[in-house]
């Protein structure tokens, strides 16, 4: 860890000395701001020349979104919990065909395998969407594009305020919650979050107890000058809820969506997570800014699960596959930046360079335990814990960038950027280095926009993702060494700031390509580069208050995403067609004032799972969710949620491993009192 703390010093002397220095940040030009990285809170601008999405901390609480994966339900061009419900996940989210990166203000937060970071909902104050190819906003990403979850920390506005929440649901579902923020000094505040929630998963005899604890303070050191300090702290335990079916979808739809083919092992999970940080901002004056961010996340995870697998084509047949791990994740990121804005009478623009640098570890210990199941249906083996093989996950990634961001008139908007990435890694398995990768990339972005005096603003954009991929070693011993993610996406469209009602519109068509694609063949255990993957739709985006009552959200996307390998094949898990539309009603002025609810409606179309040889098509389903809160009065709130209320039946997706059963009914109950 020292060695690790002291690569990351180097990095950030470094970027000070030489000021090729910042990532992107939020500037504000007028009424429009544009987009950048996260020095302080973080802020994707709907009139950006992309498509982009804010889902703010209200949001979150009116739907009760409990997991990361779950935010897409009404949002164009995402796909939530294509693998089912899950209790232990943060990546079953897709965008626009391909699987998006996760941060956590705007840090990156590494996945090396079955390990990864866990979210805490109640902590976030908002969650940036930035969808499709795009190394440049947040730096290196997958070819979804950039889930960043914004922490919350103390605002002026939020002194002296805070709350407490008391949670009870179906699924044996209990917690608690608190939120408060304090002033210190004039120019000094604090805030903690609490949070404590226990339900059960799918599976019979999952659940998780999840722990979460966030203290932060920001200090204005000066009416140009603030520090704010981050830090988290959280524990998971439980049974893991992973609801691996067989892969064709009769066969899944026969089996109850509580099948846990693990229940007579004694299945456990325990996870600690740790954030530590700081996000420091300093105006010169003339236009200049500076900012600066370091944050050091630290995980472990001890588990031991079982799910069904297939793995005939090794001759093991039919088997319950166990999965024995124990292991940590180390990772540093600094980032440092510097900006110069210049103004005239017609033009405003903002020069931004950076540099930032992130090296991450993981050491492991992982065996794979199996037994042979005789009959899908039960009786079910155990299995026994085991001896484990040693194992170290190791990268570090240095990325430079430059940004222009230029305004003629407060209606022409240009956007362009470099970025460029060194990155190097090693894996190393029973202690012999068994693959790595070592690979320079530069990334390209560019945007124009127009807005014009009605409000309409058609715009175009180019963009340019890339990330190395970590290789892997199957139980067979069986090398797989990786080629880095690298994708590419054209989209145009327009966005609509309509003056006679509050709210926007926006209509967007993409191209998105990503070049040495995975894909799952036949004889491999893992994943194998073969190809290209490609998506291709439009996505329609609505969301209006229409009087002071009524409000709706309404999204559409047609997608056509296809792999091409030994052939061209229509990618599995992903249907052509999905729309959402929710609607919320609040009463005012008569006996049910303080009362407001909502309904919603999650229509996902079919899909196949991307075999060549033997395609399995996924029937559509439709999920109604339901809403309703009651302001007691200014301090006490009652709220229900209810998700997939005529608790439906239905497989989510298959793929070429397996297909995944639909998360059932969820009814949620929460009291707050606000002070």
């Amino acid at each position: 860890m020292k060695k690790n703390f002291i690569y990351s010093a180097v990095a950030s002397a470094v970027a000070l000395a030489t000021m090729p220095v910042m990532a992107n940040e939020t500037e504000q030009l007028d009424e429009i701001s544009v987009v950048g990285s996260v020095a302080k809170a973080g802020k994707v601008d709907y009139l950006d020349p992309k498509s982009v999405a804010v889902i703010t901390s209200e949001q979150i609480a009116e739907k009760n979104y409990q997991q990361a994966d779950e935010i897409g339900r009404y949002e164009a061009g995402m796909l939530s919990q294509p693998y089912g419900g899950d209790l232990d996940t943060n990546t079953w989210i897709r965008v626009r065909g391909f699987e998006p990166t996760v941060r956590i203000d705007g840090t990156q937060m590494y996945t090396f395998g079955f390990y990864h970071w866990q979210p805490n909902m109640y902590g976030l104050e908002s969650v940036e969407v930035v969808k499709g190819a795009d190394s440049l906003t947040y730096g290196t990403a997958n070819s979804g594009g950039i889930i960043n979850l914004i922490s919350k920390r103390p605002h002026k506005d939020q002194v002296g305020k805070g709350e407490l929440k008391v949670t009870l649901g179906n699924r044996n579902e209990r917690g608690i919650a608190g939120d408060y923020t304090h002033a210190l000094a004039d120019n000094l505040r604090f805030r903690v979050v609490g949070d404590y929630l226990r339900r059960d998963g799918e599976p019979k005899g999952s659940y998780l107890d999840a722990y979460y604890f966030a203290p932060s303070l920001s200090w204005d050191i000066s009416d140009k000058t603030n520090l704010t300090i981050l830090a988290s702290i959280q524990h998971d335990s439980g049974v893991p809820s992973s609801g691996f079916f067989p892969q064709t979808v009769a066969l899944a739809k026969s089996l109850s969506p509580r099948t846990n083919f693990a229940q007579n092992m004694d299945e456990y999970m325990r996870r600690n997570q740790m954030t530590a940080g700081y996000e420091f901002t300093h105006k010169f004056g003339d236009g200049w800014k500076f900012n600066s961010s370091y944050k050091y996340t630290y995980s472990n995870k001890d588990q031991f699960s079982g799910s069904y697998a297939d793995f005939s084509a090794w001759g093991m047949g039919v088997i319950l596959s166990g999965l024995q791990i124990k292991g940590k994740i180390f990772t540093h990121t600094v980032d440092n930046r510097i900006s110069k804005e210049w103004k005239t009478d017609r033009i405003e623009n903002i020069l931004t360079v950076g540099s930032d640098y992130t090296h991450a570890k993981n050491p492991s210990d992982v065996a794979y335990p199996s037994a042979a199941i005789s009959n899908i249906y039960g009786p079910y083996p155990s299995l026994e814990m085991t001896n484990t093989t040693g194992s170290l996950n190791k990268s570090r990634q240095l990325g430079v960038y430059v940004q222009n961001q230029f305004r003629l008139d407060n209606k022409l908007i240009v956007n362009l950027g470099a970025r460029r990435d060194y990155a190097k890694g090693e894996y190393f398995y029973g202690g012999a280095q068994s693959t790595g990768f070592d690979t320079n990339h530069t990334s390209l972005s560019g945007g124009l926009m127009y807005v014009t005096d009605l409000g309409l603003a058609p715009f175009y954009n180019y963009s340019e993702a890339f990330r190395p991929l970590e290789g892997a070693v199957d139980s067979a011993g069986n090398v797989y060494n990786y080629k880095p993610y690298e994708s590419r996406q054209h989209e145009v469209g327009f966005k609509y700031l309509p003056s006679f009602v509050n709210g926007q519109f926006s209509l967007a068509y993409f191209d998105l390509e990503e070049k040495n694609a995975l894909v799952s063949l036949p004889g491999y255990q893992y994943q194998v580069q073969t190809g290209k993957a490609n998506s291709k739709g439009v996505e329609v985006q609505t969301d209006l208050n229409i009087t002071d009552n009524l409000s709706t959200t309404l999204a559409y996307t047609y997608m056509k995403a296809t792999t091409t390998g030994t052939e061209k094949v229509r990618k599995a898990i992903y249907p052509r067609h999905t729309y959402s539309a929710f609607v919320n009603y609040a009463f005012n002025d008569t006996a049910l004032a303080g009362l407001k609810v909502g309904a919603g409606v999650r229509y996902v179309g079919s899909s196949t799972n991307g075999s060549t040889t033997a395609t399995e098509y996924v029937p559509a389903y439709t999920l109604v969710d339901l809403m309703a809160k009651y302001d007691i009065n200014q301090n006490w709130a009652v709220q229900v949620n209810a998700s997939n209320l005529a608790n439906k039946k239905y497989v989510s997706a298959c793929d070429a491993s397996y297909c995944y059963r639909g998360e059932g009914r969820r009814v949620t109950g929460n009291l707050t009192y606000k002070f």
